[in-house]
């Protein structure tokens, strides 16, 4: 179960590598808004952080 929620982690970290490069093509054809990168930026930071401790609840679980 463990290998689970790493390959999870794993592949989650490099589909939020891939959003930046997406997010930088958008704000040229947006006039520049570095709002809308910097949310995206936030948002794939966030991801990172929620899948972390949902694997960090599931090593809890299994000790306790």
């Amino acid at each position: 179960m463990c290998r689970f929620y790493a390959s999870r982690f794993f592949l989650t970290l490099v589909l939020a590598s891939a959003v930046p490069a997406s997010a930088l093509g958008q704000t040229s054809r947006d006039g520049g808004g570095g709002q809308s990168a910097q949310a995206m930026a936030q948002l794939q930071q966030m991801a990172v952080e929620r899948n972390a401790l949902l694997s960090q609840v599931e090593r809890l679980k299994q000790e306790v």
